[in-house]
């Protein structure tokens, strides 16, 4: 088949024609550039989510640390709290607990190098209503116990570290007078102990 001279080209013809190198490169370019991404946008995208999942497990093992750190905060205040309320009850306990005030009485007696004579509680400044053998009672707050203490004992050095130890003991227990006789080595105290009924 001959071409016809007179057969007319276009001038995109001309152009391709002109510039095919350029057209064959820059084809061949993005035909590379695209076979690329296909190949690196994957790798690309794992990469990415690898990354991120580090993230997210870093994240993750500062909440756990933090979470950590509050359930040793919070170990902490329930011990704190549980010996508060357990000291708490020892300083002002919820009954007159006449057992134990009287354990801890002849213990500071005896700390002190006093012996127990006698002793008397009562319960004052409230109102109590009286029902067959127990008490109760009718108002709320802080009750005064009224105690009496008959001591024997040595000297006035004794007696100086017997009330710093009835200050110092972990009941609350206040002096309000004392009396003594020289010639018998006696000691009697008025003391006020207190409890609040909860």
């Amino acid at each position: 088949m001959q071409l016809n001279q007179d057969t007319q080209v276009s001038w995109w013809q001309k152009t391709l024609v002109k510039n095919f190198t350029s057209w064959a490169t820059l084809t061949a370019l993005v035909v590379v550039i695209l076979f690329g991404w296909t190949l690196i946008w994957p790798k690309y995208q794992e990469w990415r989510s690898m990354t991120r999942a580090q993230d997210l497990q870093g994240q993750l093992r500062q909440e756990r640390v933090k979470v950590d750190n509050l359930k040793q905060q919070v170990a902490a205040w329930n011990s704190i709290k549980n010996q508060t309320s357990s000291d708490l009850q020892a300083i002002l306990p919820s009954t007159i607990d006449i057992p134990n005030l009287l354990v801890q009485l002849e213990a500071v007696a005896a700390q002190s190098g006093f012996r127990f004579l006698g002793v008397s509680i009562s319960e004052t400044g409230a109102a109590v209503k009286r029902r067959g053998a127990g008490t109760s009672v009718s108002e709320a707050g802080v009750r005064p116990i009224k105690i009496t203490l008959s001591l024997e004992g040595r000297s006035y050095n004794n007696f100086k570290a017997l009330l710093e130890n009835i200050r110092s003991s972990w009941r609350l227990l206040e002096v309000n007078s004392f009396s003594f006789s020289a010639g018998q080595i006696s000691y009697s105290l008025d003391l006020t102990s207190y409890y609040y009924p909860r």
